[in-house]
């Protein structure tokens, strides 16, 4: 089984001792019910499945009225299988929580709208905020206080050389910023790219062969992020190839 583009993680080993939650939510949504069928007897394959299509319906960008009534209608048969299927004590808090999340996104929208992901992306910023063992909460919050006020005054102050204006940049910056991209209608192409000719593609192409392209390793389009066999350091998941002609037009190595 190969991973789609759509997930960043790779898998681990089940017998690793503790999974972070995006891997337990790629385990849900792509792994479970393919991985555990012949495995597990049918009617637990089959209870497991009610809870991912629920999720799944949950998490759409768009989720239409009927979407979250079959949501709900898998929700409760998830939950009403349980005792039969584990018993009186697999029924905790937690499966009569289920119970609310249709509830919860009629309110509020999908479940990715309120999702902790994007906060827990943050913990790196916050420990690099860290530089020693005593009064941890003090430090981070002077620091992350100081590079609020460099972030807010530093682009308006006069006096500083346009070299340390950007050397104070540097230093507070804390996301990462991809210099090199070049963004065309809905698609980013990332990196730099190389010059190529339309006869060196591996596919029959209708440009004449002289013809002068651009090529990336990376791009983004659609929300996903697409690599190419070439690019540096990649695992082979698929074998997406997107290439750039100089009028602009894409073609896709298939």
């Amino acid at each position: 089984m190969r991973p789609s583009q759509e997930i960043h993680r790779l898998p681990r080993d089940i017998s690793v001792a503790k999974w972070k939650a995006v891997e337990w939510k790629n385990w849900l949504l792509y792994y479970a019910v393919p991985c555990l069928s012949g495995i597990l007897d049918h009617r637990y394959v089959e209870h497991l499945s009610h809870l991912v299509v629920a999720v799944y319906l949950m998490l759409q960008e768009t989720i239409s009225s009927d979407d979250l009534l079959a949501a709900e209608a898998h929700i409760t048969a998830f939950i009403t299988a349980v005792t039969p299927l584990y018993g009186e004590k697999a029924m905790t808090f937690n499966m009569h929580s289920l119970l609310h999340l249709a509830e919860s996104v009629r309110k509020t929208g999908p479940l990715w709208s309120t999702s902790a992901f994007p906060f827990e992306s943050e913990i790196y910023t916050v420990k690099q905020q860290i530089k020693g063992p005593v009064s941890v909460a003090v430090q981070i919050a002077k620091n992350m206080v100081a590079a609020n006020i460099c972030k807010a005054t530093v682009p308006s102050t006069q006096h500083l050389t346009p070299s340390c204006k950007n050397y104070c940049r540097k230093i507070i910056s804390t996301v990462p910023l991809h210099q090199r991209h070049v963004q065309i209608n809905d698609v980013v192409m990332l990196g730099t790219p190389i010059t190529i000719t339309a006869r060196d593609l591996p596919l029959t192409s209708p440009l004449d062969p002289s013809t002068l392209l651009q090529s990336f390793t990376s791009c983004i389009y659609k929300y996903q992020l697409l690599r190419s066999t070439q690019h540096e350091g990649s695992i082979l998941r698929n074998d997406d190839r997107y290439v750039q002609t100089h009028d602009r037009e894409f073609l896709e190595d298939m």
